[in-house]
């Protein structure tokens, strides 16, 4: 499975449910703009709890270390698609 895939799932598989248990859809949409706006909710946000929360910690950072290697692979890949311009001008001028 690619990881940009493995990314998406651990974020809509394990870091949203658990969010969920402590701040809901509708507190939450409301920093992507308004026109997101769902409603009000029925309940309180407990931030506190979603920050001493061991598992959302653990999500977090599965998800900062795919992120990181995704991240060199992109580095890579820009650097190969240089080289290939690059040579392909060479070809050009001569």
């Amino acid at each position: 499975m690619k990881r940009c895939c493995i990314i998406q799932n651990l974020i809509i598989d394990k870091f949203i449910p658990v969010v969920n248990q402590y701040i809901s859809l509708n507190q939450r949409v409301g920093y992507l703009g308004e026109e997101y706006a769902v409603g009000n909710s029925s309940f309180s946000p407990d931030y506190e709890g979603l920050f001493e929360d061991r598992s959302l910690e653990g999500i977090i950072s599965y998800i900062y270390i795919w992120r990181i290697e995704e991240l060199k692979e992109e580095e890579l890949l820009k650097q190969m698609m240089v080289k290939f311009i690059s040579t392909l001008a060479e070809e050009n001028e001569n």
